[in-house]
């Protein structure tokens, strides 16, 4: 039976996603284009201090919520279950092989 409450984080290797402030009006302040939606990094960001986090590790006890530790910020994320971690493979290239 899957965990409806479930917490899914994606995670893509070797990329660090770069903040990029929007205008109240939802456009990138320099263009006044619309910014582009923020594409997964190595780790999710920490939900308190919104900075990309080194390492996370989880932390559960039988009948309790599972608890989220960002290092090096130490900040702490209460969840339901345990995080669902994916790592998108690199895109496969070269004569012969069918490109992603």
């Amino acid at each position: 039976m899957s965990d409806q409450h479930s917490t899914q984080l994606a995670a893509a290797p070797g990329y660090r996603p770069e903040p990029r402030p929007l205008s109240s009006t939802g456009t990138s302040s320099s263009t006044g284009t619309l910014s582009p939606a923020p594409q997964p990094g190595p780790l999710p960001c920490c939900p308190v201090c919104e900075e990309a986090p080194e390492r996370i590790s989880w932390r559960q006890r039988p009948g309790q919520p599972v608890v989220l530790v960002f290092d090096p910020c130490g900040h702490r994320h209460g969840s339901p279950a345990a995080p669902v971690l994916a790592v998108s493979p690199l895109p496969v290239t070269g004569w012969g092989r069918a490109l992603a």
